[in-house]
């Protein structure tokens, strides 16, 4: 595992060394701990609060009602957020 520092004004070259880094390193895989499912799922990625709200009430009635009622009725068994986080050797942004 080799460290990639990010720097946001070298976002692309660190982009393309990364990508690279994975290109040449592909031949190193150990195949049977590879496991990519042939089923696709749909996803909405990276939404904020407020469109959250307009993902959950509409253009007009933007809340967070449906997913309180969803919940407390038992319909909604749970929800999952993924979230970045900042390197902890970095100044919070």
């Amino acid at each position: 595992v080799e460290h990639v520092e990010f720097k946001e004004e070298r976002a692309l070259e660190i982009a393309k060394q990364i990508i690279k880094m994975g290109v040449e390193n592909y031949k190193n895989r150990i195949k049977k701990r590879v496991d990519i499912p042939k089923e696709i799922k749909g996803l909405i990625a990276g939404f904020t609060t407020e469109n959250a709200f307009h993902f959950l009430g509409g253009k007009y009635r933007s809340t967070y009602r449906p997913l309180n009622d969803a919940i407390i009725s038992g319909r909604l068994r749970g929800a999952a957020g993924v979230v970045g986080c900042n390197n902890p050797n970095i100044r919070h942004d």
